[in-house]
């Protein structure tokens, strides 16, 4: 009969762990050897906030409920999405590679609960869901879009919903 070998839960990288077994009156065995990664357990966020505190290729446990700004059914790769802070930096995106699946509508809220990894690409900060099948849709709320001018387009306003008025292109 065997003990468990409690790794403590700061424990991240990659472990060898080397055992033996031993009894009175035996001969001990050979030594066994075994090599194991071990994954740092995903940072809880509960807002968009939070989340954008975390480097690129985090993982993350998302608590929060987000609701749906936009989703474009042609390109269904990206959702615009807004957490309940009201927070100006309360607005991402959430990106799925080859999306066919998971299709909400306007103002469909997406409950918490759900783990994904931190991605940014050209500079745009994205939540990629691990798991599809993670993601549950409770409800629907209105969403009003918001309206700016050209001195508006920041950092502090990326991916939030909206009309850019008085610009011509």
């Amino acid at each position: 009969a065997g003990s468990n070998i409690p790794i403590p839960t700061t424990a991240a990288g990659t472990v060898t762990i080397k055992a033996k077994a031993t009894k009175a009156d035996y001969n001990d065995s050979g030594e066994a050897t075994q090599t194991i990664t071990i994954s740092p357990a995903p940072t809880t966020v509960d807002n968009i906030a939070e989340f954008k505190q975390l480097e690129n290729g985090d993982t993350f446990t998302f608590n929060g409920d987000l609701v749906v700004t936009y989703f474009n059914n042609n390109d269904r790769r990206y959702i615009w999405v807004q957490d309940k802070t009201g927070t100006t930096i309360g607005y991402s995106v959430i990106y799925i590679s080859n999306n066919t699946t998971f299709l909400p509508n306007q103002g469909d809220i997406i409950k918490g609960g759900w783990e994904g990894k931190m991605s940014v690409f050209n500079g745009l900060i994205e939540i990629v869901p691990t798991n599809l099948t993670s993601l549950n849709i409770e409800g629907n709320q209105t969403v009003t879009q918001a309206e700016f001018g050209l001195a508006d387009v920041t950092a502090l306003n990326q991916a939030k919903y909206g009309w850019l008025r008085g610009v011509t292109i």
